[in-house]
Order: structure tokens, then C-alpha cells, then sequence
């Protein structure tokens, strides 16, 4: 079978094309999470993507996730946003990767100023 074309709405006036095998689980009516996890307050930050917040920041907690978090720590959940659709929701990651760490600091702070641990207010 041959792969369609997601068009993802991207931010800044920029389109994204990602391509998906049909069937790969991508529903565009699935919901998604963008978070950002941090090492301790202003340390080592990691922005990522899920559809179950919950589950995937107790894989990163019990070090399940090889890589980068485990590597550095990185742990607390100080930052993130729920998307009416994965596809946002990763269009978002996309955008936020690429921004500059003042940037994401300056968005957890918004949200958060004492870089607390968010964790339980993780939405059922």
C-alpha cells in the first residue's frame, strides 16, 4: 500500500507534509499531548509528543525510555499542552523544537514560575 500525505497546519504561516503507511494509528481525531521535561528548574529540557501523557511520563520516571531523558535525567514534568488532535499535537512539537531554549523557558515560566513537578495535574 502506498503511504498518504498528512498535511499538518504548522505555525508561522508553514506547511508540514509527514507521510503515514494507512493504518499506522494516526487518526487525526486521536488526542495529543505536547509536554516538556526538565532535569530541575532552568536544567536540561526535552520537549516530546504523546497521546497518553500519563503513561509516557511514567515510562521516562522509571527510565523505560532509552536515550536522552534517561541519560540526563531528565524527569519532571514542568510544561505541557493538550491538543484536540495528535497531528496538532505533534506539529506543535515540531515548532517548539525548534525554538530557541530562552524561548521554552520563557513558556514554562508563564505557566509555571516555580517549575513544579506537574505530574498530577495530568487530565484522565
Amino acid at each position: 500500500m502506498a503511504p498518504r500525505q498528512l498535511w499538518i497546519p504548522a505555525f508561522a504561516g508553514m506547511t508540514i507534509v509527514e507521510e503515514c503507511e494507512v493504518g499506522c494509528g494516526m487518526s487525526k481525531d486521536r488526542k495529543g499531548f505536547v509536554y516538556i521535561l526538565a532535569s530541575k528548574p532552568h536544567g536540561t529540557l526535552y520537549v516530546g509528543v504523546t497521546s497518553d501523557l500519563s503513561r509516557r511520563v511514567g515510562e521516562h520516571r522509571r527510565g523505560d525510555v532509552e536515550g536522552f531523558t534517561k541519560e540526563h535525567g531528565v524527569k519532571r514534568l514542568v510544561y505541557f499542552e493538550a491538543h484536540d488532535g495528535i497531528i496538532d499535537a505533534i506539529a506543535r512539537e515540531k515548532q517548539l523544537k525548534r525554538w530557541k531554549r530562552l524561548w521554552k523557558i520563557r513558556l514554562i515560566e508563564e505557566a509555571n514560575p516555580m517549575w513544579r513537578d506537574l505530574t498530577d495535574q495530568i487530565p484522565p
